[in-house]
Parts: C-alpha cells; structure tokens; sequence
C-alpha cells in the first residue's frame, strides 16, 4: 500500500479503510499523498476494533477541503482551532465516535452543502445536540443518551430517530420542538420500545 500510494501519478477520488487495527498510524504515514490528490470520498470504518480501542482522527483531515462524502467509525474527533469546515461535503456519517457537543456543532455546521447526516451511537460529551445545515435532507440519529436536541433544517424531508434520553428530560418536549422546526417533513421514523412511522403528506 505505502509503494502504491508513493508511486501513484493519478488521481484518487476514494480512500477507504476497514480492516486495520492502527488506523489513525496508517493515516499519519501516508496524509501527505491524501492531501495531494484530492480526496473526494473518505471511509474509516476498522470493524476489528473493540469500543475501548478506539483511534483518533489526524488533525490533517481538516485540510482535505475537496471532500464529498466521509464515514468515520470508532475514532475520536478533535477539530483543531482552525477549522473552517467542509465547503463542499454532501454525505457525513459517524458511528461509535467520540466527540465533544462543540466540535460536533462546529463539524456540522461548517458543511454548507451537507444533505445527508448518520449519527449513530455518539459516544460521551456530546448530550445536547445542535444541528444547524440548512441544505440537509436526510438524517438519521441513533442517541443512546442525550438531553436536547436542537435541528436548523427547513429543508429537511426525512428522518429518522432512536432516542433514548435522561430520565429528568421529558422525551415528549424534545420531539415537540423537533416537529416544530421541520416545515417540509414528508417521513419521520420514530423508534423507541415500539416503532411509529408517521407520514406527512404535502
């Protein structure tokens, strides 16, 4: 891999990861490469690590602005003071990540173009979730624990939502507030104990 990457004269729209143990050190080695061409599409999904061994994003990724769709699993993001965000991102998914409630707010929102959000299983810090992209379409959030959930989405059309959240937080007022910022909403899947799919027709 590191020869390919070396000796590679194309361009690579596609970099994909997911059976290596030592994710972020594969990353560190070979950023420079990852930088120079142009990344459009990035997955970093290593299934063979458990939760407690999870590896950490470079601060590197934050330059790679030509950037479309990015799927990230079991890592830890921590953006460095200079991100200005993705400009041109349409597609981000998170699963068992670990991110603090401010760096998420600011990954999101930094993603002007974003239509397409998964956040699945967020792990730790992360409780009051604020979700501000104006061009999102779709999302789909799994929160195993959270206190409020906050959405700037006019233009979203479908969503789906497995909450669960603390027990001095009324589950009824977040999804209240939910539907309340969500004027094009055609299909909200609800899933808790039971699964409610509710349908808005225009």
């Amino acid at each position: 891999m590191d020869k390919f990457l070396s000796l590679n004269d194309g361009s690579i729209h596609m970099f994909v990861i997911s059976d290596l143990e030592s994710c972020s050190e594969a990353l560190n080695q070979w950023k420079e490469v990852l930088l120079r061409e142009g990344i459009k599409e990035m997955r970093l999904t290593p299934h063979g690590l458990g939760k407690k061994n999870m590896w950490k994003v470079p601060s590197a990724f934050s330059n790679l602005l030509c950037l479309r769709e990015v799927e990230f699993a079991r890592c830890k993001i921590e953006l460095p003071p200079s991100f200005e965000g993705f400009k041109l991102l349409k597609s981000l998914k998170l699963e068992w990540v670990t991110i603090s409630e401010g760096n998420l707010t600011k990954l999101i929102s930094g993603c002007l173009l974003l239509e397409n959000l998964s956040l699945l299983s967020i792990m730790r810090g992360a409780i009051n979730i604020t979700i501000d992209a104006l061009k999102l379409k779709e999302v789909h959030m799994i929160c195993r624990e959270f206190n409020h959930i906050s959405l700037r989405t006019p233009s979203l059309v479908r969503a789906c939502l497995s909450l669960r959240t603390n027990i001095q937080t009324p589950c009824q007022s977040n999804l209240t507030d939910l539907l309340d910022g969500l004027p094009n909403l055609e299909s909200l899947c609800l899933d808790g104990r039971s699964t409610r799919v509710i349908r808005f027709l225009s």
